[in-house]
């Protein structure tokens, strides 16, 4: 009935979506990506989609326009049993203002369904400027010394999965997996829900 009233649009292209055709009610059936495993790209790092048409819109409204809508649909891409092979699941963190300023943790949010996943253990002590306009240099040179490990114990002959929600040109990845190593992990990885 209220489908008739207010017909739900698709999140990518915009037109009706029939009932019953997405389980998250927010995307037609021609705009639904596949459902695949995590694609290897380095040893040590993995990817699930690549960052365009919907799984791109849904991230970058949740994270520049406080757009919390395509957050279960953004969940149901998430392969739960890649998850299992790690001990500690550690999404990227941010800065506290931030998270003000986009409305909260983005990356938290999108992998808040994951078991096993523990915010808080690594914390990001300074602000950085938004990366999106940086070259590969100059990320990696602003990003070193901005993550801080809050329990060494909890690391310590752990093996540490990273989570993000886009891997641009890693620096971000390698700096946090730095940290991460020097406090005695066992291993880290990093998996990413797309990759540019």
């Amino acid at each position: 009935f209220l489908d008739a009233l207010w017909p739900r649009l698709c999140a990518g292209c915009g037109q009706r979506i029939s009932v019953g055709v997405s389980s998250t009610g927010i995307v037609c059936k021609r705009c639904l990506p596949e459902i695949k495993q995590p694609t290897q790209f380095a040893p040590d790092r993995y990817y699930g989609y690549a960052y365009d048409g919907i799984c791109r819109k849904l991230i970058h409204d949740l994270k520049f326009n406080h757009c919390r809508e395509g957050i279960p649909f953004l969940h149901s891409l998430i392969p739960t049993g890649f998850f299992s092979h790690y001990d500690r699941i550690i999404p990227v963190p941010s800065h506290w203002l931030r998270r003000f300023q986009h409305g909260g943790d983005h990356v938290r949010a999108i992998f808040s369904d994951v078991k096993n996943v523990q915010p808080g253990l690594v914390k990001r002590h300074r602000y950085t400027p938004a990366f999106h306009a940086l070259g590969k240099e100059r990320r990696a040179e602003i990003i070193r010394g901005v993550f801080r490990v809050v329990n060494p114990t909890l690391i310590s002959d752990a093996r540490v999965l990273i989570v993000d929600d886009i891997y641009t040109t890693g620096a971000t990845f390698r700096e946090l997996k730095r940290v991460l190593l020097e406090c005695g992990a066992l291993s880290v990885a990093g998996y990413f829900l797309t990759r540019a």
